[in-house]
């Protein structure tokens, strides 16, 4: 008699590329949580270790039931075309070959109690790497200069003229680009917009600094590089 398992994935990462995390329940008459994780990855792949891992802790073949919040899996699971992460695609499904596949979509944080807890192991793994890397010695490339900066609001000088007139050479935009304003887009430049977060400031400033280590620790010299030019006489300009 084929066993029948259900298997809840969730996949999260903090930055994209960033720390990630991914999370695993099995329930089959029995429950088992297995927490996988990565540095410098992205959501989708994290999503897809999450199916992997369980699938490969099955010791036979099984009738399994996918719960997943996200579309990506379920489209992959159902034979939809992989333009990326072909690798982890072919894995995953070289693994599901041994099984009988069902998918099941879930809308996410609608309340569904497993894919809820899958959802909190996978941050808390992601949250682990995030704090685990931040006193691992990366930050020695950090000013130590110990002064207070200075941020300026762009519309309150309204040009680069004006900025030049006031500060000289010392300003830095930090911002996102601005083309009618003669701002190029900074490799420090927030992609997160509070306006999707409804209006959550705080969390698009923690989403962004979990990006910023995403960005170092995926070899990206453009931050790194950006940070070590600023130091005590810097004007930071923000939109």
């Amino acid at each position: 008699m084929t066993t029948e398992v259900s298997l809840f994935v969730d996949g999260s990462c903090r930055g994209n590329p960033g720390q990630a995390g991914c999370a695993i329940l099995q329930a089959g008459g029995r429950e088992k949580a297995l927490v996988d994780g990565a540095d410098a990855t992205t959501n989708n792949r994290m999503e897809l270790t999450a199916v992997l891992t369980g699938l490969q802790a099955l010791k036979r073949p099984c009738a399994v039931t996918v719960v997943t919040d996200s579309q990506y899996v379920a489209a992959i699971l159902g034979g939809g075309q992989a333009k990326a992460n072909r690798d982890l695609v072919q894995q995953v499904r070289a693994a599901a070959a041994r099984h009988t596949i069902t998918v099941q979509w879930v809308a996410g944080h609608s309340g569904h109690a497993l894919n809820e807890r899958c959802d909190r192991l996978a941050r808390a793994e992601a949250t682990r790497r995030v704090r685990e890397w931040a006193g691992s010695g990366v930050q020695e490339w950090s000013a130590e200069w110990g002064g207070k900066m200075v941020v300026v609001n762009f519309k309150r000088y309204g040009s680069v003229m004006a900025l030049n007139q006031a500060f000289g050479d010392r300003w830095v935009y930090i911002g996102r680009a601005n083309s009618h304003a003669g701002l190029v887009q900074s490799p420090l430049a927030n992609p997160f917009k509070v306006s999707d977060y409804g209006g959550q400031r705080g969390a698009a400033i923690d989403d962004y600094r979990h990006w910023l280590w995403g960005r170092i620790l995926s070899g990206d010299t453009a931050v790194p590089d950006a940070l070590r030019a600023i130091n005590e006489k810097t004007v930071l300009v923000c939109w």
